[in-house]
C-alpha cells in the first residue's frame, strides 16, 4: 500500500502518512496559500512468510 507524505519547504516540516487523494488536497490547500511543497511515496511492501 502507498501512502503519501508532503514535505513543506517554507517550515521543513514532513507530514504524516495520508492517502493520494488527502496528498493532494493538501498540495492544492498549500498551493493557494502560496507555501512552496512536495509530494514523496512512501511504499510499503507486505511480506508473508
Amino acid at each position: 500500500m502507498n501512502k503519501y507524505v508532503i514535505i513543506r519547504a517554507d517550515i521543513k516540516s514532513i507530514s504524516n502518512p495520508m492517502t493520494k487523494e488527502e496528498a493532494i488536497s493538501k498540495m492544492k490547500e498549500y498551493d493557494k496559500q502560496g507555501i512552496p511543497s512536495y509530494i514523496i511515496s512512501q511504499y510499503k511492501k507486505n511480506k508473508s512468510k
